[in-house]
């Protein structure tokens, strides 16, 4: 009797401490340092929370595409997904101004906005729309590439065909530099810029070099004309099942997730820049980007007239970089 006891005790026990096993999905590659940081995020719960919590990193966007991991993730099938700002707008409109070109003067500054009290204050509106953000990852910044002579000057834009995503806020950037803004989908740049039917385009560096566009745009400018930061969310099915211990323990891992795939990203950088350069890519930075800023007056227009997105511009703009 007292065996049986003991048994069926031990028994709970088991099944007291047994895993929950969750999904967490990535759209890049597994050797990208988004899933890099993602994986950070995984290995540093399941240490802290003595193997309860679980996760099996889902990289390249094998459970389905953006799109459909949102759904996912609102339907619980998904418990910890890396997405683009543009997944939150929804949530919190004025998330869209983080999309402005030339906002964040450099990553120190995006982070110090991030990782301060206008990001902790965003955070606490998503969460409650039941959009929990735990950590902001690295988004890249954005720069222009071409393929016969560098930009280094404002002056180089002038009628340049420079491809652009089907964006009213991209194609209003390239027009403002006095460039032809040429909106095409992204799988179509390597050919364009083979045939000759656009002079360059824009992307982030990892980009430019893991899509090839290197192979026909040889000038590369770092302009930075955007920096988007990305976010780390957690499942509202499985956040509503952690305790306040463990939510901390979420957010901790979450925020020590974010800056390991920061210090990835940039030593990625570093190592693709090295190897652009041994492919004969030549490398420019733009000579005064108060010119830029500038001309980018119509472009903001729209958004300094509504009054919560005009708000947030001017407290990024007023932050100083740690």
């Amino acid at each position: 009797m007292l065996l049986r006891i003991v048994f069926s005790a031990l028994t709970l026990l088991s099944m007291s401490v047994q895993a929950v096993e969750y999904k967490a999905w990535t759209l890049v590659g597994a050797d990208h340092p988004v899933s890099i940081g993602v994986q950070h995020f995984i290995d540093e719960v399941r240490t802290k929370t003595n193997g309860k919590f679980d996760g099996k990193l889902y990289a390249d966007a094998s459970l389905g595409d953006q799109n459909k991991a949102v759904t996912l993730l609102d339907k619980g099938e998904i418990g910890i997904a890396e997405f683009g700002v543009s997944t939150l707008v929804k949530s919190l409109p004025e998330l869209d101004v983080l999309y402005l070109p030339f906002l964040f003067r450099d990553t120190r500054h995006l982070f110090a906005v991030m990782d301060g009290d206008i990001g902790t204050g965003i955070v606490a509106r998503l969460a409650e729309k039941n959009a929990y953000v735990i950590g902001w990852y690295d988004g890249g910044a954005r720069s222009f590439y071409t393929r016969n002579k560098p930009i280094r000057n404002l002056s180089d834009f002038k009628g340049l065909r420079l491809r652009v995503s089907n964006s009213k806020l991209y194609m209003g950037l390239v027009s403002a530099l006095d460039g032809v803004p040429v909106p095409m989908p992204f799988k179509d740049v390597p050919a364009a810029l083979e045939s000759g039917s656009i002079d360059g385009a824009e992307n982030n560096l990892i980009s430019f070099a893991t899509e090839d566009h290197y192979r026909n745009a040889r000038y590369f400018t770092f302009t930075n004309h955007v920096m988007v930061p990305e976010a780390l969310v957690v499942a509202p099915k499985l956040w509503a099942t952690l305790s306040p211990e463990e939510k901390e323990i979420f957010k901790e891992a979450g925020q020590n997730s974010a800056i390991f795939m920061r210090q990835s990203w940039e030593k990625r950088q570093s190592e693709v820049r090295a190897k652009m350069e041994k492919n004969k890519v030549k490398f420019f930075n733009i000579l005064d980007s108060g010119i830029y800023i500038s001309r980018m007056r119509p472009v903001y227009q729209p958004y300094m007239d509504n009054p919560r997105q005009a708000d947030l511009i001017m407290q990024i703009m007023t932050t100083s970089s740690r």
